[in-house]
């Protein structure tokens, strides 16, 4: 089979393999680490964690500065440059991660006494996440094996001291703590990969043209990326004051099985960005007949991922993680159903990259956003975490697909994602044309 493949295509199987290999160690080790950590602190103490570490996913967006895609299109589209372009970012990253660390320091003097000194440690920790730049060399470099390796070693540790951590009952405080020692980890074994890589023979040059270049490109991805975030966890983070940590807690299992499958659309598109590039230069049609197929299998595998979990919820969610959780099988069932959309935005979010029209990832995540808070505002107060994913679901399918025909410049896409959702039509619809 494989030799039936360009040498590209293989290459891209291969990348897709170590991700996926990726997360088959890291979703469940993270999974064991909820069931853990759920059952150990308990509904409330399990929410305030919830909402700390949603805090800090918000903002580690913002610190990457939109440069991640944009990293790998240069590296790409200019591999004699590579040193400066890796130099460039790694300065960027490190700018984005100060300004993170603020915004953090910011809300702790802001929240709950309790809650200040664990903030200011995620915000410190936080700034090795700079490091996270070398991600997107081996990415480029169709060496995914080298980040893999770094983050799974830093992710075996990380989980090692947190299991400790329970057991000898150490308490939230050191779990939080260790949560933020985990950035520094993956900033170690990240260096340590790229300083062994076979093409680094010189040193990281920073141009200050080009960092200024690349922020400006990049300006529509930030507010884009921290929009996405917002959609995924300001559910937990307004839960917490709208609600109770308690019903934070419970929503937060529902929202940790359901969004433990996102990582298989993203290993695909981010292998298959590079081909998608090359395909958009050479064939244009060919390139759009990978991105309907590629969104083909996007939704199908959402779809595959649904019907189980609808089946089988309640007995999950109560042998994984207690009685104390039985509610969040309902508000997993409704959850779940984001999955499509956000299947099909990682594909989306690639498309954009690849057209050059990066504002409006901006302009659909933001409307996204602004419907998730609204929807939370309304919802939260009268049906707390079922409210929650019903807010999340609604603001997923106006993100990801809803938005698209606001523009004739994103309806295209629009247009592919339909087809994608009526793909029993269009195949009976093959099968009788071959007929006939």
């Amino acid at each position: 089979m494989l030799k039936k493949l360009s040498p590209a295509n293989i290459a891209v199987i291969k990348n897709t393999n170590w991700l996926l290999f990726e997360k088959v160690i890291s979703a469940p080790c993270g999974l064991l680490l909820s069931i853990v950590l759920a059952r150990y602190l308990g509904t409330d103490a399990f929410g305030n964690y919830s909402y700390l570490v949603a805090l800090v996913l918000i903002i580690v967006p913002l610190a990457a500065l939109g440069l991640n895609a944009i990293i790998t299109r240069e590296l790409v589209n200019q591999p004699d440059k590579q040193h400066q372009i890796m130099g460039t970012a790694l300065a960027g990253r490190f700018i984005g991660t100060g300004l993170g660390a603020l915004v953090l320091v910011g809300i702790a003097f802001w929240d709950s006494p309790s809650n200040k000194y664990l903030l200011l440690c995620l915000a410190a920790g936080q700034i090795f996440s700079a490091f996270t730049v070398f991600n997107f060399w081996f990415q480029a470099k169709m060496r995914n094996n080298h980040a893999v390796f770094s983050r799974l070693l830093a992710l075996l540790i990380g989980l090692s001291l947190k299991l400790l951590a329970v057991y000898y009952d150490m308490g939230i405080q050191v779990l939080i703590l260790l949560y933020s020692l985990d950035f520094l980890f993956v900033a170690i074994f990240n260096l340590i990969f790229y300083l062994r890589d076979k093409d680094v023979e010189k040193p990281l040059v920073v141009e200050k043209d080009r960092l200024f270049s690349m922020i400006g490109q990049s300006k529509w991805l930030i507010m884009s990326s921290v929009a996405t975030v917002i959609n995924l966890k300001i559910d937990i983070v307004m839960l917490q004051h709208l609600s109770s940590s308690a019903e934070a807690g419970i929503y937060s299992v529902a929202a940790r099985i359901s969004e433990v499958w996102f990582f298989i659309p993203i290993a695909i598109t981010a292998s298959y960005f590079p081909i998608l590039l090359k395909k958009k230069s050479h064939n244009l049609e060919q390139y759009k007949r990978s991105l309907q197929t590629l969104n083909d299998i996007l939704l199908a595998m959402a779809v595959a991922i649904i019907v189980p979990t609808l089946l089988f919820s309640e007995f999950l969610i109560v042998l994984l993680f207690g009685e104390e959780y039985r509610a969040a099988a309902y508000m997993l069932n409704i959850h779940i159903f984001g999955g499509i959309f956000i299947f099909m935005r990682t594909l989306l979010s690639k498309w954009l990259i690849a057209e050059g029209i990066l504002k409006f990832s901006l302009v659909t995540h933001g409307i996204g956003a602004i419907c998730n808070i609204g929807a939370n505002f309304l919802l939260i107060p009268e049906y707390g975490g079922v409210g929650a994913a019903w807010a999340s679901v609604f603001s997923y399918a106006v993100a990801s697909y809803f938005a698209l025909f606001v523009s004739a410049t994103t309806r295209p896409m629009g247009i592919v994602m339909t087809k994608s959702l009526i793909y029993p039509v269009r195949f009976i619809a093959a099968g009788f044309n071959k007929r006939n």
